[in-house]
């Protein structure tokens, strides 16, 4: 991680350097930049957990944390990280981070097993204990189980039934799929609403007994922006924004007042998925909608292709290609302009050839344009 922002440092620094017209931003940007690697590598060398008689301290970069083992109430094991809870909540918790990078970190990791309480079993136990002696959940304890399996299965359902909904956008958008993709989102706050506890936006299977339903509310979200971006191009975004963030405002309300998981912990970061959903439906969902349901014909304008470029991205997940086009000046554009065009646009044209450029004034006033070939209108 460390070597992606020193090697962009080294990069800016030497843009600096052959640059006549320095500019502050940039300066400071290669700054902040090169400080990432450097305080990882001392954070690193300072990271140190020292397990004395009656107490453990953990020395971080810029924190010195200790707790008497008699002031530990227990702890948690996540993926990377290791953290000691207090019996009192003045007292510090003890995160270590990415134990395993210690010197002993699996040694430590035991030892921290043995010597305190396993407080994700303890709140798994005690969660089960609450849903099978409770009557909200039905009136005898096999009611009371059937419930709780009842809403594990119909998460799994929508949770699975939203990626086949996701394929209908990707193989061709219109209404029908539009409409369903819109609704769903709301499907999955209706089952958080009538799971009566059992099931939230998202859930740790480590700490909390709950299903949930995030994949099936993101997957859409996530679809119609994705699909929007590569569809066509907003002309101007003035009447975009009002109505995206009042859908994404909308969205996180219903999904946080009862979809937030307690149980589960981690209480911020469970806060940034759901803007992170609500935002993706709310932008996705108003340029989807302004697009496939514009009443009016789009205007269509001839344009020459004065050049093309294809860029190749190696990532670690595989090679990208992304295609465009420099066209000529057209209706409101009165200069060239690079677009983004689909893989099989760009291989059926080339330089000096003539695309049609479909100007939309949109149902919500939001003005998009699609580069197409011999006149015809994308659907």
């Amino acid at each position: 991680m460390a070597m992606i922002p020193l090697i962009i440092s080294i990069y800016l620094f030497h843009s600096l350097y052959l640059a006549i017209h320095v500019s502050v931003s940039l300066l400071v940007t290669a700054l902040v930049l090169l400080a990432v690697p450097v305080l990882v590598v001392i954070n690193v060398v300072r990271k140190k957990v020292i397990v004395e008689e009656d107490r453990i301290t953990y020395i971080g970069l810029f924190s010195q944390n200790k707790l008497l083992f008699s002031s530990i109430k227990g702890y948690r094991i996540g993926y990377k990280n290791i953290y000691l809870e207090p019996l009192l909540r003045g007292d510090p918790t003890i995160v270590i981070g990415h134990y395993r990078d210690l010197e002993n970190g699996v040694e430590l990791m035991q030892w921290i097993k043995e010597a305190f309480p396993d407080l994700n079993t303890m709140d798994l136990v005690s969660q089960r204990a609450m849903v099978l002696t409770n009557a909200l959940w039905g009136a005898t304890e096999e009611a009371r189980k059937k419930t709780f399996s009842k809403a594990h299965t119909l998460a799994l359902i929508y949770n699975i039934a939203s990626f086949p909904l996701v394929l209908t956008l990707v193989l061709g958008a219109n209404k029908t799929s539009l409409v369903l993709l819109l609704v769903y989102p709301f499907v999955g706050i209706l089952l958080i609403m009538s799971g009566r506890g059992l099931i939230k936006f998202q859930s740790d299977k480590q700490r909390s007994i709950c299903a949930f339903v995030v994949l099936g509310i993101l997957a859409p979200g996530l679809a119609l922006l994705l699909r929007s971006l590569a569809d066509n191009d907003v002309l101007d975004t003035a009447h975009l924004w009002a109505p995206a963030l009042s859908i994404s405002f909308l969205l996180f309300i219903l999904i946080y007042v009862k979809g937030i998981n307690r149980s589960m912990g981690m209480l911020r970061p469970q806060v940034i998925a759901m803007i992170l959903t609500a935002l993706s439906y709310g932008f996705g969902s108003t340029l989807q909608v302004n697009r496939i349901f514009d009443p009016l014909r789009p205007k269509v304008y001839n344009v020459a292709i004065l050049d093309s470029h294809e860029d190749i991205n190696d990532g670690k997940t595989g090679t990208f290609k992304s295609y465009s086009l420099i066209i000529s000046p057209w209706g409101p554009r009165h200069e060239a302009e690079s677009v983004n065009v689909p893989g099989s646009l760009y291989r059926q044209t080339q330089k000096g050839d003539t695309v049609q450029v479909n100007l939309g004034e949109g149902l919500l006033h939001i003005p998009w344009f699609v580069v197409t070939i011999d006149g015809e209108k994308k659907e």
